[in-house]
């Protein structure tokens, strides 16, 4: 288990994960021309450590930092990775065996959800668990809680699969054509172009 102070060097290299997350999605605003990007619609998806981040960078916000993290001296939650004075919100996540600390952080008009899960995952629980001394909200929790607010969510659950779906490349096709689907699905093909002829 995680002790006192590796506690919190965790939380800490969460938090500046989450901040490089931002930076990227800032760069890719500031250069949007350059790399062809409709900036109305950029989502993020990740699996495991980078699930956390994903779902972090969709949700957490600078009020909802648990308070025994010091987030001023880290930086602010926003960071200091580059680029500043470009918005660093997403519109929408793909969680692939993630979860968050505390389901209120998602809210009201917050980005659409889709949560891939294994049923058997023993290191990041697929509904609510505790992992290193801290609560564990995933996959289903999180859906529950977006559902509930009248957030697009999806859940897709693989019966009695590990974490990283045991790394069996049958299921991960079918993990990443699940969330093919569902990026689709939310897609806006019709507000703006990218300038493609």
């Amino acid at each position: 288990g995680l002790d006192e102070n590796n506690l919190f060097t965790y939380l800490d290299a969460a938090i500046r994960a989450v901040q490089d997350a931002k930076a990227a999605v800032r760069f890719f605003r500031r250069y949007a021309d350059q790399f062809r990007i409709d900036t109305s619609q950029i989502f993020a998806l990740g699996t495991s450590a980078g699930a956390y981040t994903s779902l972090s960078l969709a949700y957490l916000d600078k009020s909802e930092v648990p308070f025994f993290i010091d987030i001023d001296k880290l930086g602010g939650l926003e960071g200091e990775s580059g680029t500043p004075g470009y918005p660093s919100n997403i519109h929408g996540v793909v969680s692939m065996w993630g979860a968050l600390l505390d389901t209120s952080w998602i809210q009201p008009g917050n980005p659409p959800l889709l949560g891939i899960h294994g049923t058997a995952d023993t290191v990041v629980p697929y509904n609510v668990g505790v992992l290193g001394g801290l609560p564990q909200y995933g996959s289903v929790a999180l859906a529950e809680r977006a559902a509930h607010l009248g957030i697009r969510s999806e859940l897709f659950l693989f019966n009695g699969a590990g974490h990283s779906l045991d790394d069996d490349a049958a299921l991960l096709d079918s993990a990443f054509h699940i969330s093919t689907r569902f990026l689709y699905s939310i897609l806006d093909c019709n507000t703006q172009t990218t300038g493609a002829t």
